[in-house]
């Protein structure tokens, strides 16, 4: 970032799974598509994240946290890149 440039606000998201097998981390993708979350998938040293969209209003992101574990996810809030 060049120096003076505002970062902007702080964006959150929720990550469902890290892993380095593939399958495990479409499967996961997938059960969370079939429950109504759209997913990203990322790869980052060397392991599959599979993520939700990123959000800049963290209560959101706890209201979707609640949600996601009432579907039977355990997901963990990260700060967003």
């Amino acid at each position: 970032m060049a120096q003076g440039q505002d970062p902007g606000p702080e964006a959150w998201t929720l990550q469902l799974l890290a892993t380095t097998d593939a399958d495990e981390a479409k499967g996961v993708a997938d059960r969370a598509k079939s429950a109504g979350f759209a997913t990203t998938t990322v790869k980052d040293k060397g392991q599959l994240k599979v993520r939700l969209t990123k959000s800049t209003d963290r209560a959101t992101v706890d209201k979707t946290a609640e949600k996601l574990k009432k579907a039977g996810f355990k997901p963990f809030i990260v700060k967003a890149e």
